[in-house]
């Protein structure tokens, strides 16, 4: 299981997330559901950016993935 980050869009906060597989090993542009611990909406994250689909741009900017 690997671990990523991504600011979650309603919240504005930083929000750790988890995939069964390895973010580097996956396509470039795919995004995955993920449960937001902050909001407990769901978000569709990239976990190779930690972008989120629908997220304002000027907010999600910042790289957050950590390797």
């Amino acid at each position: 299981m690997s671990a990523f980050v991504y600011r979650c869009p309603n919240m504005g906060k930083l929000v750790q997330g988890w995939t069964a597989e390895d973010p580097y090993e996956s396509e470039a542009d795919e995004y995955q559901p993920v449960r937001c611990i902050a909001c407990m909406r769901v978000h569709m994250v990239n976990p190779n950016t930690g972008k989120v689909l629908g997220a304002d741009d000027a907010s999600s900017d910042q790289p957050l993935v950590s390797k």
